[in-house]
């Protein structure tokens, strides 16, 4: 579904959204016909047995939002004053849940745009050591050439999910852009020291915002890039990822 809005060119301030072919009406504020105006798109899906609905507005994913799940609800969406609001029915994941759907997403989204990816839950050419023992989640098949997953947490902050498995929710919870791109770089300055410069080529960076699309939306996913994209490229990683509750939530962030 498609939905407009619209601003007035001269003060910023929100105006009715008027028909093509008429008279525009002042500003009350500022007396201007002028008009910036903004499309957004809504769809829907249906992701692990509820209803998802997915925002986008130019291209970029604003919002999310789903119905219908008895484990989980997850609700995100960025306001227009530039806020990112989160709130979140559940448990936190443990272990390993959600690294196969997360990295499910990721073959999807790379599948999508042309390029040969088939997941597999062990090295496919059998010669590398043990999985665990090099900390890979699962393998990626990309055009013949098997590529190690590792899979972290999107949000490091075990104040928030131990207040999520006490309270089984988290509402209206406020966050910039800044403070979300801010918080996908320390899950990687987590792991930097963990995995070793030679292995780091063969390996996909994973950041699991499954729970948590917030930090998937396409404005974190831009402020990310204008402040930490640079620095994360020369860790040498494969290539290092976000990736949220749909392949619509996929985004590389090293490049």
């Amino acid at each position: 579904m498609a939905t407009a809005t619209a601003t007035c060119a001269t003060c910023g301030e929100d105006v009715p959204v008027e028909p093509t072919n008429t008279s525009r009406v002042p500003c009350q504020f500022c007396g201007s016909v002028g008009r910036k105006s903004s499309h957004a798109l809504e769809s829907s899906l249906k992701v692990s047995g509820s209803i998802a609905a997915v925002a986008m507005r130019e291209g970029e994913t604003t919002g999310f939002a789903e119905s219908g799940s008895t484990e989980m609800k997850r609700h995100t969406t960025f306001t227009p004053d530039g806020k990112v609001v989160l709130n979140l029915a559940g448990l936190s994941p443990k272990n390993e849940q959600d690294t196969r759907e997360v990295s499910e997403f990721l073959a999807t989204f790379l599948n999508d745009r042309g390029i040969n990816a088939t997941l597999c839950t062990e090295n496919p050419n059998k010669k590398a050591e043990k999985n665990k023992e090099q900390g890979v989640d699962h393998w990626l098949l990309i055009d013949g050439k098997p590529v190690g997953i590792q899979v972290v947490r999107a949000l490091r902050t075990p104040e928030f999910w131990k207040k999520l498995n006490h309270d089984g929710k988290v509402s209206e919870l406020y966050l910039t852009p800044q403070q979300c791109a801010d918080s996908l770089r320390e899950a990687i300055t987590h792991k930097e020291p963990k995995i070793g410069r030679e292995q780091r080529p063969n390996l996909i960076l994973l950041l699991d915002a499954y729970r948590i699309p917030a930090f998937a939306l396409g404005p974190v996913v831009k402020q990310f890039k204008e402040v930490h994209t640079a620095t994360v490229r020369e860790l040498g990683f494969h290539s290092v990822y976000v990736v949220g509750p749909t392949s619509a939530f996929v985004s590389r962030l090293d490049q």
